[in-house]
């Protein structure tokens, strides 16, 4: 069974996360994501909320993963607020959570 990455760029602590996952763990993940009310409490370790087991990705442990290239990444996800938080499956669309709204639509 082939393992591939989701990987979360965590915009108010400027890190990297990363899991290997198998295929039908992305799908699992997708649901758990397009269900989620908020993603609040998921700034600067969102290790704590996140249904798989997530590790940082630093400089100390880059080489650790030499099979993590664009090519193994399942999931990208975007993790900051609910109005800018996404989920993109790689090959497919972005998904947005269940708590997601768009702030544009609150500036009238």
């Amino acid at each position: 069974m082939r393992m591939q990455y989701v990987i979360i760029n965590e915009e108010y602590g400027y890190r990297i996360w990363m899991s290997k996952v198998t295929p039908e763990k992305t799908k699992e993940l997708l649901a758990w994501w397009k269900s989620l009310e908020t993603v609040t409490g998921m700034f600067y370790d969102p290790s704590s909320k996140f249904p798989v087991p997530l590790t940082e990705l630093t400089e100390n442990n880059r080489d650790d993963y030499p099979d993590l290239i664009k090519e193994n990444v399942a999931i990208y996800v975007e993790l900051h607020e609910d109005h800018d938080s996404r989920f993109k499956v790689m090959g497919d669309q972005v998904y947005y959570h269940r708590g997601y709204f768009n702030i544009n639509s609150l500036q009238k």
